[in-house]
């Protein structure tokens, strides 16, 4: 279950910038994953609700933004959303290639900054 590195590496580095900023939490979280990215939205989700626990973002929300695949011809620079993963332009018939529906990516995520106490 890849979703599980995933999800440490995201605290990971939701860590790292809390800790740049001098503490604090992350309430809400959002991730961008495409739709053939490889990824299971709902053991991401599992894994989320589990490696968040004790971290950062223990008490965060997760959200998921899942961009459609979208294709890209080269031969008449049209870019389309295949119904399935296709390297044939639907226009013109000739070669294309993947231009999105595989970014995996933290979107944002809302930073909650201690207070000091002085």
């Amino acid at each position: 279950m890849h979703e599980l590195s995933i999800i440490q590496s995201v605290i990971e580095s939701l860590t790292k910038e809390v800790e740049h900023r001098g503490g604090g939490s992350i309430s809400q979280v959002t991730l961008s994953i495409g739709k053939s990215s490889g990824v299971f939205v709902d053991s991401l989700e599992f894994a989320f609700e589990a490696c968040k626990v004790g971290s950062v973002a223990q008490g965060a929300t997760l959200i998921i933004n899942e961009p459609p695949l979208k294709g890209y011809c080269p031969t008449c620079d049209e870019e389309f959303t295949p119904p399935e993963v296709s390297l044939v332009c639907p226009k013109c018939s000739g070669p294309a290639n993947i231009s999105g529906g595989q970014e995996l990516l933290i979107e944002q995520f809302i930073f909650d900054q201690e207070e000091d106490e002085t």
